[in-house]
């Protein structure tokens, strides 16, 4: 019976975070031994997700986070966060959460207006925004 117990694997469990890493240093550490890994998928933080997940997790979360343009911005840019790949998805949602962008209004959008021939926005006609440019 002592026999069996020393021919059984080590068994790691992967929650998620960090549990690659450890396998991959107890591997280092002890080259003869053999591992049963189980990776918990449904929780993983990285990789690209369903706007159903992220919909999910965003109601769990109770944030106001639009998960149909949190999948469109990052399949856009292939799950990219500046240069690198993203490495935990949860975590960009709760930087869209405090992101103070998410709540502001859209900038105002300039318009053609024919009736004037120039550029208008919120400031008025052009004229007036120049006037108010050149006093200060």
């Amino acid at each position: 019976m002592v026999e069996a117990i020393f021919n059984t694997p080590i068994g790691v469990f992967d929650s998620g975070l960090g549990g690659v890493s450890v396998l991959r240093q107890m591997r280092y550490l002890m080259p003869a031994e053999q591992f049963l890994y189980y990776g918990d998928c449904t929780n993983a933080p990285y990789g690209t997700r369903t706007v159903e997940e992220v919909r999910d997790y965003c109601q769990e979360r109770g944030n106001k986070v639009d998960p149909q343009a949190f999948v469109d911005h990052y399949t856009s840019n292939g799950w990219m966060v500046g240069k690198n790949k993203m490495k935990s998805w949860k975590a960009a949602v709760g930087t869209w959460e405090r992101s103070s962008w998410q709540s502001r209004e859209a900038p105002a959008q300039k318009k053609y207006d024919a009736n004037k021939g120039m550029m208008t926005s919120n400031y008025g006609d052009m004229s007036e925004f120049e006037k108010a440019m050149r006093a200060n």
